[in-house]
Order: structure tokens, then C-alpha cells, then sequence
């Protein structure tokens, strides 16, 4: 059976051979009739339907031959197509007597984590024995220049000026929310006056025995390594503390009594038992 495309070359083909029919009996008459007229289009016109009636014959040849082919080469894949019948009878049975191999996987040899080792906690340093303070309590000065102020600020008014070992009475402690300042500051007060000083540098008294840590420490006029050094004292000698000095935050210094002197050692060097 004749495709579409071949129908329609074949159409081509005959109106072009009417074409150049037509133009060739025309051609001729004119030529007949009057020999001396110019016939260029009837020409082209004969030389145009020749090209398409050489192409359309090669064309409808080109389409009869792969017309010819294509019903064999459909043939060829579908029997080269496996049915579903063919396909079941290639299935082989399986058999009843196949062996059955079980593969065990090897245990695999897990390496135990090691645990962390435990972070020693710091021993945390002896709490001073100053705290709360009794109202009235009498403060020493240690410093050898100290200024009384009417605000707790080292920007504020100054009221007095006190030397080493004057006394204050104790009235409390000035919260921190209070004041804008980088000190800590203890209201005292000093003859008529209520006022503020920086509670570094005064000493406030205790009673109580603390024990040396676990290095000999050096015993200070005042609570600075700047000062004299008065005593050695040997590491885990018990020993009684008279005062205590603090700016309030990073350290602390105790005034101790040992075989009969009284010198200042840094907290950091008692033993937290």
C-alpha cells in the first residue's frame, strides 16, 4: 500500500508533466506564428517543469524503495520479539535439590572509647571572716594617704584625709547598683561626718585561725608586696587572723599573728580546709 507521501510526490509529478506540456504546445505555436517573438518565460517555464519532474522520479524511487524494505525490517523485530509463551517455556524450573549457602558475616572488633579522664576541681580559696560586718565595727586604716569621700566615687567631693592605722566606725556596705565607680566602697563614720572610703583600704577585724597552704608564705607591714617583709611563715602552720582586707573582687589579704608578729599574708596562699 501506497503511503501519503508517495500519493502526494505522485500528484507533483503529474502536474508537472501537464506544466510542461502546456508550455511546450505553446512554445511551439508562438514559434509557428511569429518567429521572430521572444519565448524566454515559456523556456524557463519548460526548463523549471523539468527539474521537478526529475526530482519527483527520484524522490517516488528513493520512497518505493524504503517502502519495499520497512515491511521486512518490522518483520525481522517483531519476530526477534520473544512472545510471552516463549518467554515462560525458557524459564527453567528450579530445582528441589539446589543447595542453599548461608554466609555468616565475621564479627567485627569494636576499640572500646576511652573514657575522659575526670577534671580535677579547683580548690576554691578560704572565704575571708568578715562578712557580714556588726554595725559599728571599727575600721584601720592602712593606707598611708586615704581620702574620705561624700559620694561612694573617687570623683566625688573629698571630706577628709586620713594616715595609716586611724580608725572609722563601721555603718555598712554600699551596694553596687548605688554608685558608678570601679571600686567598692564601705559608709563609715568619722567624727561628725558620714562619708565613704574604698574598702581596700581599710582592715577589718576578725577572729578566727586559718592554716597555711602548701608553700611556705612571706608576712607584709601592709597587705603589698611593695612593703616590708616582716616573717616566714612555714606551709600548713596554723596561725590566728586579726583582719581582713579586700578590694571586693580579685583578692584578699589576712592580717595574721605569728610567733608574736603581725604581718599581712595574700588569701590565695591559705588552704581551703
Amino acid at each position: 500500500m501506497l503511503s501519503v507521501t508517495t500519493l502526494l510526490s505522485l500528484g507533483v509529478l503529474i502536474l508537472a508533466l501537464i506544466a510542461l506540456i502546456v508550455c511546450v504546445v505553446v512554445f511551439v505555436s508562438r514559434r509557428k506564428n511569429n518567429p521572430q517573438s521572444s519565448c524566454t518565460g515559456l523556456v524557463w517555464g519548460i526548463v523549471v517543469s523539468l527539474v521537478f519532474i526529475v526530482v519527483m522520479i527520484a524522490f517516488l524511487i528513493v520512497s518505493l524503495l524504503l517502502g519495499v524494505s520497512s515491511p521486512e525490517t518490522e518483520q525481522s523485530e517483531l519476530s526477534a520479539t520473544p512472545t510471552p509463551a516463549q518467554t515462560e517455556a525458557v524459564e527453567e524450573p528450579v530445582r528441589e535439590d539446589t543447595a542453599v549457602v548461608v554466609v555468616t558475616p565475621e564479627p567485627v572488633e569494636t576499640t572500646p572509647t576511652p573514657s575522659p579522664s575526670p577534671t580535677p576541681t579547683p580548690e576554691p580559696e578560704p572565704e575571708p571572716a568578715t562578712t557580714p560586718i556588726p554595725y559599728g565595727t571599727y575600721l584601720t586604716v592602712w593606707g598611708d594617704v586615704t581620702n574620705l569621700r561624700a559620694e561612694p566615687s573617687e570623683k566625688s567631693d573629698k571630706v577628709d584625709t586620713l594616715y595609716a592605722g586611724d580608725k572609722l566606725d563601721f555603718l555598712s556596705v554600699v551596694e553596687e547598683d548605688l554608685y558608678d565607680s570601679d571600686y567598692h566602697w564601705f559608709e563609715v563614720r568619722y567624727g561628725n561626718y558620714v562619708c565613704y572610703v574604698s574598702m581596700g583600704l581599710v582592715t577589718v577585724p576578725c577572729t578566727d585561725t586559718v592554716t597555711v597552704g602548701d608553700e611556705a608564705v612571706v608576712g607584709y607591714e601592709r597587705p603589698s608586696e611593695n612593703f616590708d617583709s616582716l616573717c616566714t611563715i612555714p606551709a600548713g602552720t596554723e596561725v590566728s587572723r586579726t583582719g581582713h582586707t579586700t578590694n571586693g573582687e580579685d583578692w584578699g589579704w589576712s592580717l595574721v599573728t605569728y610567733n608574736g608578729v603581725s604581718a599581712y599574708i595574700p588569701d590565695s596562699a591559705l588552704s581551703a580546709d
